[in-house]
């Protein structure tokens, strides 16, 4: 027994490897925040990876 995020062990909950054991506690809630200096000009690597994060966190699907 332990606890894990959901995001790391979808396809073992899909494929009944482990079962997720629901309690009357609410679900932890992590948010991601991005903070930028008020007037720096972000790098193209940093606008890049940004622009990844997003889209990769909008194509997980966090239903189970």
């Amino acid at each position: 027994m332990g606890i894990v995020s959901s995001h790391l062990v979808q396809d073992e909950l899909r494929s009944a490897e482990i079962v997720r054991i629901q309690t009357s506690t609410p679900d932890i809630i992590n948010p991601i925040s991005l903070a930028y200096l008020q007037d720096k000009i972000p790098p193209f690597t940093e606008k890049c990876f940004e622009k990844y994060l997003v889209e990769k966190i909008k194509s997980v699907n966090f239903a189970i």
